[in-house]
């Protein structure tokens, strides 16, 4: 007889909660589980966790302070597309402390992103979301894991997402795993827009998001997490990135938003954005203004 799995295990999660206490609860779990390699006897299915947050409303105040954060013009007649993901840290990250989760919260990176959204969300909306690990696998830098999200609104469907996370290996935190390019990278496009993060855009996000991974927020957090100095939040950068596209093109919907986050932005430090019209919607990339290295690159598809 085949074994029988585990009943999915329900995790409602009414607010945001306390960032210290969800700081402390993962530096705790991460001490006792590995990062980039499953623990032994590990099946190859996911964690059956489920995490939701019955009601909620789109809250005008805290929109705003992201549309600022992120550098949106003034206004909020509708929900930023990008804003919706940030509902879902702290049901992430109850389910990443969960005693269930097998890998180290510590250091996990948000590598991809898709977001689908079905029509245009007002402020002071009421609405649920709910949450699951999808699938994990083992790849060569590390175990990536998907976390696929939803939101509800009177019964239909209006937003959803699949965030994919890397825990990192030895050989990745080493840099060993790094592939070597050779031949001529292709010339980057010519920049279009430029921004400069301040070393406090890291915190300032998380103050909204309530996303404070440490590698995101301080010189002495960062280096414990084997980087130099802070790394900007990814979906920051999406956000960032479509706030300036914002002004020159209009998000039609229904729309589908691709986006693979690449090398990291260090803070403080520049970027370049750069995106190009193509039919059903664009691309658009972000990358280094120096050396031309992508930070981020992506597409907006309009769905007919």
């Amino acid at each position: 007889m085949p074994e029988e799995k585990s009943p999915t295990q329900r995790i409602i999660v009414e607010k945001r909660g306390s960032a210290a206490y969800l700081l402390l609860r993962g530096f705790l779990r991460g001490l006792g589980r590995p990062q980039g390699k499953r623990l032994d006897g590990l099946a190859g299915d996911p964690p059956l966790l489920l995490a939701e947050t019955p009601r909620f409303t789109y809250d005008p105040p805290r929109i705003r302070q992201f549309r600022e954060v992120c550098g949106y013009t003034e206004g909020d007649a509708e929900v930023p597309v990008v804003y919706s993901e940030i509902l879902f840290v702290a049901p992430l990250a109850e389910m990443i402390v969960h005693p269930s989760f097998p890998l180290s919260p510590l250091g996990l990176i948000h590598i991809r992103q898709r977001i689908t959204q079905h029509r245009a969300i007002r402020p002071g909306e009421e609405a649920s979301l709910s949450c699951r690990i999808s699938e994990m696998r083992e790849t060569e830098r590390g175990i990536e894991l998907d976390a696929r999200m939803e939101i509800l609104a009177k019964g239909e469907c209006v937003w959803e997402g699949l965030a994919t996370f890397l825990s990192r290996n030895e050989d990745t935190r080493s840099g060993k795993s790094r592939t070597k390019r050779s031949g001529d990278r292709p010339a980057p496009p010519e920049p279009m827009a430029s921004t400069h993060l301040e070393d406090d855009t890291g915190r300032r996000y998380a103050a909204v998001s309530g996303d404070y991974n440490p590698h995101h927020l301080w010189p002495w957090s960062a280096k414990l997490l084997g980087y130099k100095r802070p790394i900007a939040h990814g979906i920051w950068t999406l956000a960032h990135a479509l706030a300036v596209l914002e002004r020159e093109t209009e998000i039609a919907y229904p729309c589908e938003i691709d986006a693979h986050f690449k090398r990291p932005i260090f803070m403080p430090g520049d970027i370049a954005l750069s995106w190009e019209k193509r039919e059903g919607g664009f691309s658009y990339e972000v990358r280094d203004p120096k050396s031309g290295a992508p930070h981020l690159v992506g597409n907006v598809s309009f769905i007919e």
